[in-house]
Protein backbone atom coordinates (compact mmCIF):
# COMPACT_ATOMS: atom_id res chain seq x y z
CA UNK A 1 0.00 0.00 0.00
CA UNK A 2 1.15 3.59 -0.99
CA UNK A 3 -0.27 7.11 -0.33
CA UNK A 4 0.70 10.70 0.66
CA UNK A 5 -1.62 10.80 3.56
CA UNK A 6 -3.18 7.87 5.52
CA UNK A 7 -2.73 5.86 8.56
CA UNK A 8 -1.61 1.93 8.68
CA UNK A 9 -1.81 0.12 12.24
CA UNK A 10 1.18 -2.63 12.19
CA UNK A 11 -0.48 -4.22 15.17
CA UNK A 12 -4.29 -5.56 13.53
CA UNK A 13 -2.68 -4.97 9.52
CA UNK A 14 -5.56 -2.25 8.47
CA UNK A 15 -5.14 1.22 7.12
CA UNK A 16 -6.95 3.68 5.01
CA UNK A 17 -5.39 6.38 3.12
CA UNK A 18 -6.53 9.98 1.70
CA UNK A 19 -4.06 11.25 -0.69
CA UNK A 20 -2.69 9.54 -3.95
CA UNK A 21 -3.33 5.87 -2.58
CA UNK A 22 -2.54 2.69 -4.19
CA UNK A 23 -2.98 -0.54 -3.76
CA UNK A 24 -0.97 -3.27 -5.48
CA UNK A 25 -2.50 -6.77 -5.15
CA UNK A 26 -1.34 -9.79 -6.83
CA UNK A 27 -2.71 -9.05 -10.63
CA UNK A 28 -4.52 -5.98 -9.57
CA UNK A 29 -3.38 -2.36 -9.10
CA UNK A 30 -6.31 -0.07 -6.76
CA UNK A 31 -5.86 3.76 -7.17
CA UNK A 32 -8.37 6.04 -5.58
CA UNK A 33 -8.83 8.98 -3.64
CA UNK A 34 -9.78 7.30 -0.66
CA UNK A 35 -8.87 3.91 -0.16
CA UNK A 36 -8.88 1.32 3.10
CA UNK A 37 -7.18 -1.75 3.40
CA UNK A 38 -7.34 -4.58 6.06
CA UNK A 39 -4.51 -7.38 5.46
CA UNK A 40 -5.99 -10.10 7.39
CA UNK A 41 -9.13 -10.20 5.16
CA UNK A 42 -7.61 -9.01 1.82
CA UNK A 43 -10.62 -6.52 1.71
CA UNK A 44 -9.84 -2.73 0.49
CA UNK A 45 -12.42 -0.58 -0.38
CA UNK A 46 -12.18 2.70 -2.12
CA UNK A 47 -14.12 6.05 -3.17
CA UNK A 48 -14.10 8.60 -5.78
CA UNK A 49 -11.99 8.56 -8.73
CA UNK A 50 -11.31 4.86 -8.20
CA UNK A 51 -8.90 2.79 -11.07
CA UNK A 52 -8.79 -1.03 -10.73
CA UNK A 53 -6.37 -2.31 -13.28
CA UNK A 54 -6.14 -6.14 -14.08
CA UNK A 55 -2.53 -6.24 -15.14
CA UNK A 56 -3.10 -9.93 -16.42
CA UNK A 57 -6.33 -9.18 -19.00
CA UNK A 58 -5.46 -5.58 -19.88
CA UNK A 59 -8.59 -4.63 -17.96
CA UNK A 60 -9.72 -1.60 -16.05
CA UNK A 61 -12.84 -0.75 -14.29
CA UNK A 62 -13.61 3.10 -13.17
CA UNK A 63 -15.96 3.76 -10.67
CA UNK A 64 -16.59 5.99 -7.81
CA UNK A 65 -17.10 2.82 -5.20
CA UNK A 66 -15.51 -0.15 -4.82
CA UNK A 67 -14.95 -3.72 -3.04
CA UNK A 68 -12.06 -5.87 -3.80
CA UNK A 69 -11.95 -9.15 -2.48
CA UNK A 70 -8.28 -10.52 -2.89
CA UNK A 71 -9.00 -14.27 -1.41
CA UNK A 72 -12.23 -14.16 -4.35
CA UNK A 73 -10.76 -12.50 -6.90
CA UNK A 74 -13.77 -10.85 -6.67
CA UNK A 75 -14.41 -6.58 -7.58
CA UNK A 76 -17.89 -4.83 -6.88
CA UNK A 77 -18.07 -1.66 -8.46
CA UNK A 78 -20.59 1.24 -8.35
CA UNK A 79 -21.66 4.94 -9.02
CA UNK A 80 -20.66 5.06 -12.39
CA UNK A 81 -18.84 2.29 -12.74
CA UNK A 82 -17.51 1.14 -16.42
CA UNK A 83 -15.36 -1.46 -17.28
CA UNK A 84 -12.64 -1.15 -20.49
CA UNK A 85 -11.22 -4.34 -22.06
CA UNK A 86 -9.12 -5.36 -24.63
CA UNK A 87 -11.05 -7.23 -27.43
CA UNK A 88 -9.97 -8.28 -30.75
CA UNK A 89 -7.52 -5.21 -30.68
CA UNK A 90 -10.42 -2.44 -30.07
CA UNK A 91 -11.52 -1.42 -26.35
CA UNK A 92 -14.58 -2.72 -25.15
CA UNK A 93 -16.73 -0.47 -22.73
CA UNK A 94 -19.77 -1.73 -20.49
CA UNK A 95 -21.57 0.50 -18.12
CA UNK A 96 -24.11 -0.70 -15.14
CA UNK A 97 -24.96 0.82 -12.22
CA UNK A 98 -23.07 -1.77 -10.10
CA UNK A 99 -20.12 -4.19 -11.84
CA UNK A 100 -19.09 -7.45 -10.82
CA UNK A 101 -16.14 -9.06 -11.56
CA UNK A 102 -15.33 -12.74 -10.19
CA UNK A 103 -13.23 -15.39 -11.09
CA UNK A 104 -9.47 -16.47 -12.08
CA UNK A 105 -7.87 -14.48 -14.43
CA UNK A 106 -8.32 -16.91 -16.97
CA UNK A 107 -11.67 -17.64 -16.51
CA UNK A 108 -13.43 -13.86 -15.41
CA UNK A 109 -16.81 -13.04 -15.42
CA UNK A 110 -17.91 -9.77 -15.50
CA UNK A 111 -21.70 -8.52 -14.80
CA UNK A 112 -23.50 -5.36 -15.02
CA UNK A 113 -26.69 -4.91 -13.11
CA UNK A 114 -29.41 -2.68 -14.21
CA UNK A 115 -28.99 0.13 -17.36
CA UNK A 116 -26.37 -2.21 -18.74
CA UNK A 117 -24.73 -0.76 -22.04
CA UNK A 118 -21.88 -1.50 -23.47
CA UNK A 119 -19.57 -0.07 -26.33
CA UNK A 120 -17.57 -1.26 -28.93
CA UNK A 121 -16.07 0.70 -32.22
CA UNK A 122 -18.46 -1.66 -34.35
CA UNK A 123 -20.77 -2.65 -31.90
CA UNK A 124 -23.04 -1.24 -29.25
CA UNK A 125 -25.65 -2.46 -27.28
CA UNK A 126 -27.98 -1.89 -24.27
CA UNK A 127 -29.92 -3.99 -21.78
CA UNK A 128 -31.28 -4.03 -18.08
CA UNK A 129 -28.26 -6.48 -17.51
CA UNK A 130 -25.31 -7.85 -19.22
CA UNK A 131 -23.43 -11.16 -18.41
CA UNK A 132 -19.73 -11.46 -20.20
CA UNK A 133 -17.88 -14.91 -19.86
CA UNK A 134 -14.48 -14.04 -20.53
CA UNK A 135 -13.15 -17.71 -21.49
CA UNK A 136 -16.08 -18.16 -23.62
CA UNK A 137 -16.79 -14.75 -25.14
CA UNK A 138 -20.22 -14.72 -25.05
CA UNK A 139 -22.04 -12.03 -24.04
CA UNK A 140 -25.58 -12.68 -22.63
CA UNK A 141 -27.40 -9.25 -22.68
CA UNK A 142 -30.67 -9.87 -20.50
CA UNK A 143 -33.96 -8.21 -20.54
CA UNK A 144 -35.28 -6.31 -23.87
CA UNK A 145 -31.92 -6.12 -25.51
CA UNK A 146 -30.70 -3.89 -28.35
CA UNK A 147 -27.93 -3.91 -30.43
CA UNK A 148 -26.80 -2.03 -32.85
CA UNK A 149 -23.68 -2.38 -35.95
CA UNK A 150 -23.75 0.35 -37.98
CA UNK A 151 -27.41 0.95 -39.43
CA UNK A 152 -28.49 -1.97 -38.07
CA UNK A 153 -30.37 -3.00 -35.24
CA UNK A 154 -31.73 -6.09 -33.44
CA UNK A 155 -33.94 -6.61 -30.38
CA UNK A 156 -35.05 -9.48 -28.62
CA UNK A 157 -37.29 -9.80 -25.52
CA UNK A 158 -35.92 -11.88 -22.78
CA UNK A 159 -32.06 -12.89 -23.50
CA UNK A 160 -29.62 -12.41 -26.51
CA UNK A 161 -26.66 -14.56 -26.72
CA UNK A 162 -23.74 -12.61 -28.60
CA UNK A 163 -20.30 -13.62 -29.15
CA UNK A 164 -18.01 -10.33 -28.95
CA UNK A 165 -15.20 -11.80 -28.97
CA UNK A 166 -14.16 -15.18 -29.73
CA UNK A 167 -11.48 -17.19 -28.14
CA UNK A 168 -8.81 -19.75 -29.91
CA UNK A 169 -9.90 -22.55 -30.93
CA UNK A 170 -13.56 -21.43 -30.08
CA UNK A 171 -16.78 -23.66 -31.24
CA UNK A 172 -20.14 -22.71 -30.41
Amino acid sequence: MYCERGFYDTKIENGYGIKNTRIDYNNRIITGDSLYFDKKTEFASATNNITIRDTINNGLIRAHYAEVYKAKDSVFATKRAVSINLVEQDSLYMHGDTLMVTGKPEQRILRAFRNAKFYKTDLSGKCDSIHFNQKTGITELITNPIIWNGENQMTGTVSTYYPIWKPKNWTP
